[in-house]
């Protein structure tokens, strides 16, 4: 992949603890912002909960990274995308993550 199709910001969240006064809690981040390809790949709708959802699977290519793993996040254009695997076809330069919006927005 060529760096020009990398024109997309993302922004990369992570989960922390949070502790004040009451206690610890865990809470999302925003970690780093990076550029990256965008592709929806696949779509569906289902009913749960009596009430119909959608799900999209989608595609982010980003540069490789050694500080990315499965529990991050990502932001983009006011949606949240749920990271669900890393794939690192090209080992040396990129890392693909797969990702789901729409059902749960951690």
């Amino acid at each position: 992949m060529r760096a020009g199709e990398l024109n997309r910001r993302v922004i990369i969240e992570k989960m922390v603890e949070v502790k004040d006064e009451f206690g610890a809690s865990l809470q999302w981040i925003e970690y780093c912002t990076v550029w990256a390809s965008v592709s929806d790949m696949t779509g569906r709708e289902f009913i749960a909960a009596q009430s119909i959802k959608n799900e999209v699977t989608t595609r982010i290519i980003i540069r490789k990274r050694s500080d990315i793993n499965i529990k991050i996040r990502i932001k983009f254009e006011g949606e949240t995308y749920d990271v669900i695997a890393i794939l690192n076809a090209d080992k040396n330069t990129m890392m693909t993550l797969m990702c789901k919006k729409g059902v749960s927005d951690g």
